[in-house]
């Protein structure tokens, strides 16, 4: 599949409608996003029509707004021990804000959302925006999740730490600018440097400006994933390739520089409860490849390794 240089197009509407998966369709599209997971990582869903334009662009016109005030005021918004809040530019440029719920529960069927906004917002706006965001992402990370459960024979492990997840939003903006860091492998310009995601999936909008790009592991050929309008795109994070005993892809990225253009993208990082333990789950334990866990410390040790500069920010 990797020969034809695209990752897939998959329409989540059998899997939004029947979310038990009970449904030829359903079953259908659930065998279509594993395969994705386990041949690419990386999978682009269409039909999820709740994270409309409309809502994408309240949100980033409040980032627009935030990134008006001074690199001084901006500061006032970080916070440096813990998984939300404003982060300066590093080495690629990139700005961002990131916002939590601190959840009790996952979703309940309903979608409503247990937990604690317990981010500081720069305007009321802006934290409305983002709870709307969350509270419809989070439904639709919930399918994703049960949709895994389900291929994989995981039964209620995963579920069972999600209660107390540290899943969080971030709204990362790209400034236009002239010149770039450029990457050590290929000297290629970035945005955002090669890494894996260290969650479990990751859901994420990016721009019709594009330039997110996959890594090829079979050759280390970079691969643009193309914006496609109404689609989000779903990533395996590692210590989901770490539950399914090595089957599903943890699979390296970047973001590629554009020259003079404002890029936005909001990723959503589906985390479980930071004291959950995980191993592969579903496999005999002679079978099983990687030893239990727990994720805090699967999270910190991956976060330095490919973002030193935000070490200091846990899931805690």
């Amino acid at each position: 599949m990797w020969r034809e240089n695209c990752i897939p197009v998959i329409d989540i509407k059998p899997l939004v409608d029947d979310p038990e998966i009970g449904s030829e369709n359903a079953l259908s599209a659930a065998k279509e996003i594993t395969n994705a997971m386990e041949d690419f990582g990386f999978v682009t869903i269409t039909n999820y029509d709740k994270i409309n334009e409309e809502l994408i662009r309240s949100l980033t016109e409040c980032m627009t707004d935030f990134m008006k005030l001074s690199l001084e005021e901006r500061k006032n918004f970080c916070v440096h021990d813990d998984d939300h809040g404003y982060f300066p530019a590093s080495k690629d440029g990139k700005e961002g804000f990131d916002v939590r719920i601190r959840g009790i529960n996952w979703p309940k069927d309903d979608g409503s959302l247990d937990g604690i906004f317990d981010t500081r917002c720069p305007t009321d706006h802006f934290q409305a925006a983002a709870k709307n965001y969350i509270h419809l992402i989070s439904s639709l990370a919930k399918i994703l999740i049960n949709s895994i459960s389900k291929s994989y024979n995981f039964g209620s492990k995963l579920n069972d730490i999600m209660p107390g997840h540290r899943s969080f939003l971030r709204v990362n903006y790209y400034p236009p600018r002239e010149s770039a860091w450029t990457s050590g492998s290929d000297n290629a310009p970035l945005n955002c440097v090669e890494h894996f995601d260290s969650g479990i999936i990751t859901l994420l909008y990016q721009d019709d400006v594009g330039g997110l790009e996959v890594q090829n592991p079979h050759n280390d050929e970079w691969i643009p994933v193309k914006p496609v309008p109404g689609s989000l795109i779903v990533n395996t994070g590692r210590a989901f390739e770490r539950m399914s005993n090595g089957r599903a892809k943890a699979t390296k990225h970047r973001v590629r520089f554009t020259p003079n253009i404002t890029r936005f993208s909001i990723p959503y990082f589906v985390q479980p409860n930071p004291e959950g333990e995980f191993w592969p789950f579903g496999i005999k334990e002679e079978d099983r490849k990687y030893e239990p866990v727990k994720y805090l410390d699967w999270y910190n040790t991956n976060i330095r390794r490919y973002f030193p500069e935000y070490s200091q920010r846990s899931t805690k």
